[in-house]
């Protein structure tokens, strides 16, 4: 990860994405004073991964959680949203 873009990799295949922004504090409790990170990507965008370093404070660790398709028909905006995740098909990397 450089500071700004994440790249995960599987193999040779691998996806760069950045708009890297850190989460506030509002994602831990307020007295939290540990080694986690939350990092939400493309900010500005889908968001379609949002990482957790160092979760439980297992130092060099990391959670990723990835968008999701929504179902249903929708709107513009929703169908837009829908074609950039099933673009990344992040799940395999």
């Amino acid at each position: 990860m450089a500071a700004d873009r994440l790249t995960l990799a599987n193999g040779k295949d691998s996806q760069a994405l950045g708009g890297v922004e850190m989460a506030g504090p509002a994602n831990f409790a307020p007295d939290y004073r540990g080694i986690g990170a939350v990092l939400i990507i493309e900010f500005s965008g889908h968001q379609p991964v949002t990482a957790t370093v160092n979760p439980d404070e297992k130092k060099g660790a990391a959670r990723l959680e990835f968008a999701r398709v929504s179902p249903g028909p929708g709107n513009p905006q929703l169908k837009a949203y829908n074609a950039h995740i099933s673009k990344l098909n992040l799940a395999k990397r």
